[in-house]
């Protein structure tokens, strides 16, 4: 969610960027774009380690798109465009993401990311995982 609130305030922050500098560097919306996607980043890392991967990653993917489309809905007025040609391609698009999100989730490519095997645990020897397995070996 707040990598679709990014976005909601990155479309502010260009309106401003069109004053000039000046009103960018004055304004809440590029200071808040700090905070928020530092907090973003932070928690979507968090959920990357905590849980298995393909179900962060796919709930993510599944879940950044609604919630920009509501945020654009509520905060600018924007909408999906309807007609006879839109309608069954935005209906298209989204089974597309969905079935793309299940099949990643159930991918045998990401399955084994957070697995404890030796053998199969694709982040073996990298950076924070490495040390943790080093000082739960000890014990």
């Amino acid at each position: 969610m707040g990598f679709a609130l990014l976005s909601a305030i990155t479309k502010s922050m260009t309106n401003l960027l069109v004053a000039g500098w000046g009103p960018l560097f004055s304004s809440w919306q590029l200071y808040a774009l700090a905070v928020i996607g530092l907090g973003s980043f932070v928690i979507m890392q968090s959920a990357f380690q905590v849980g298995p991967f393909a179900a962060s990653q796919s709930s993510l993917i599944l879940v950044n798109p609604f919630v920009a489309i509501a945020i654009g809905y509520v905060l600018y007025g924007e909408t999906l465009r309807g007609g006879p040609l839109y309608a069954p391609l935005e209906v298209l698009s989204l089974c597309v993401m969905v079935v793309g999100a299940v099949g990643l989730a159930s991918s045998a490519l990401v399955a084994n990311v957070h697995e404890e095997s030796e053998g199969t645990h694709l982040l073996k020897g990298r950076g924070r995982y490495a040390r943790w397995r080093q000082r739960h070996s000890r014990t």
